[in-house]
């Protein structure tokens, strides 16, 4: 693989992880999933199906929390900056405070 094409595959991939986290973050999944958890924890006299389905759905919300905790992370360790994305970082709470956020790039 040239370079070029490893740099692009690098950018596509911040990009996608990028998007990702942000529908992550979006209130709409993670409200259904603890919706339905409820239900099935206010059920009187569950039988075995529901007790699994509720243990496969905390499980799930785990791994999604982790997913989401390593996805912050590998955005913020990475070095590479998107140029479209200068904006939406000075609102995500960088290192830096102020004025000295605008002139950083």
């Amino acid at each position: 693989m040239k370079k070029s094409e490893l740099k692009t595959e690098n950018t596509n991939l911040l990009r996608l992880s990028k998007k990702y986290l942000t529908e992550m973050k979006s209130k709409i999944g993670s409200s259904d999933l603890d919706v339905l958890i409820e239900l099935l924890e206010s059920t009187v006299d569950p039988d075995p199906s529901e007790l699994y389905l509720l243990q496969s759905l905390y499980q799930l919300k785990e791994k999604l929390v982790l997913t989401e905790s390593r996805l912050t992370s590998y955005l913020n360790k990475s070095k590479v900056r998107l140029p479209e994305n200068k904006l939406d970082d000075l609102y995500d709470g960088d290192a830096s405070y102020g004025t000295s956020k605008l002139f950083k790039y």
